[in-house]
């Protein structure tokens, strides 16, 4: 730590950059996600937010587009994909409602359509108590509210 500027001459300028307590956690997690068990356990999950919320979408009769790599989704109020992000025909407006109506029922959605969430911290619980069933009569009713 001493060769760090000021006293050495090796430019440090990260929030936690060097700091021993950081580093460990790095290091902890990346040995954690060595085995790929972390990465097929959001695979999973994220295929049953998807496959929830098209269910959902399906029941309201509501145009929904839903792009996903494993656990990053995004859903879009729009019939077809398009590779720019959102689609040109996509509804934010209602995607804005749609977002604000899940979070008052408990499901935490990417506020932004252009930032999916991927974190396995915030999405293994929810998803795993409400999809596909449940999840998807919420996200049924929800759509309804969104229109």
């Amino acid at each position: 730590m001493s060769g760090g500027l000021a006293a050495g001459g090796v430019y440090q300028a990260g929030t936690l950059s060097g700091n021993p307590l950081a580093v460990a956690g790095g290091l902890a997690a990346i040995r954690g996600l060595a085995d790929g068990r972390a990465y097929a356990r959001l695979e999973t999950l994220g295929a049953r937010l998807e496959q929830g919320l098209r269910a959902g979408a399906d029941k309201a009769g509501v145009p929904l587009t839903v792009n996903r790599v494993g656990s990053m989704l995004t859903a879009f109020f729009a019939r077809h994909r398009s590779p720019t992000t959102p689609p040109p025909q996509a509804d934010t407006a209602r995607y804005a409602k749609f977002f604000s109506a899940m979070l008052e029922r408990g499901m935490y959605l990417a506020p932004s359509q252009s930032r999916p969430p991927s974190s396995r911290s915030r999405i293994p619980t929810p998803i795993s108590r409400r999809l596909p069933g449940p999840a998807a009569r919420r996200c049924s009713v929800t759509f309804r509210a969104a229109k």
